[in-house]
């Protein structure tokens, strides 16, 4: 269970690693188009050069918390507002969506209490349901190419966060194995980003499931207890 859990583990930080490291490379080539351009923008180029810096301290807390996780050590917990992370989201996905014609539209919940939770592991997460979903999104027509997160309050004691795509769906094979280590139903995929974000919500004593809408398209259901038990604020 052991080499098995370093196995899916070591996998899961390649794949969250290579988000903020596209990113950084993208970012490195407009600041050398923009140092090329006459007149240059140095603006422009220090804004660039800003993101950069975020991009790569975002790697270095992933590579952290993947640490943490691994040594199933008590990682970074601190109250989250889960509206404004959220928020966060669609910036820095803000190229990407533009890049694959998508929308990202969310639906916050004003009196939605703060969380107890790690805000790099959640955030993370919330990454990889958001970019599942715009790819998901890629097989319809870019007039549909829509992602919807929704956040709402479930009783007293949870929250939720919902993800809505508009593809295709899941057939029930791939339902059944979505949430397994190395299952993945993209050509290119390590089946490990649905897997790492389960992990990451049970140690929150939170739960993912993803579910087929009516009218087409699916669904990815993330919930978190507002203070899970045992977790101690750092």
């Amino acid at each position: 269970m052991r080499v098995s859990q370093m196995g899916e583990l070591s996998g899961g930080l390649a794949h969250e690693l290579s988000q903020p490291l596209t990113a950084i490379l993208a970012r490195a080539e407009v600041a050398r188009l923009l140092l090329d351009s006459k007149p240059c923008d140095l603006k422009a180029v220090a804004a660039t050069l800003d993101n950069i810096i975020s991009e790569d301290q975002r790697a270095s807390d992933i590579i952290k918390r993947m640490r943490s996780l691994l040594k199933n050590k008590e990682t970074g917990i601190e109250l989250v507002d889960i509206n404004e992370l959220c928020q966060g989201i669609r910036t820095l996905l803000h190229m990407e969506l533009i890049n694959r014609g998508a929308t990202l539209k969310i639906e916050a919940a004003p009196d939605l209490p703060n969380v107890f939770a790690d805000s790099v592991q959640l955030q993370q997460v919330l990454i990889n349901l958001v970019m599942n979903a715009i790819e998901a999104a890629q097989s319809v027509e870019a007039s549909r190419r829509h992602v919807v997160m929704r956040l709402r309050k479930l009783g007293a004691d949870n929250i939720e966060i919902a993800v809505q795509d508009s593809g295709p769906g899941i057939s029930p094979d791939e339902q059944a194995h979505l949430l397994e280590p190395f299952f993945t139903t993209k050509e290119r995929g390590l089946g490990l980003g649905l897997s790492i974000c389960a992990t990451i919500l049970r140690r929150h004593g939170g739960t993912l499931s993803i579910e087929n809408n009516e009218g087409g398209g699916a669904t990815a259901f993330l919930r978190l207890p507002i203070r899970p038990v045992g977790v101690h604020v750092s």
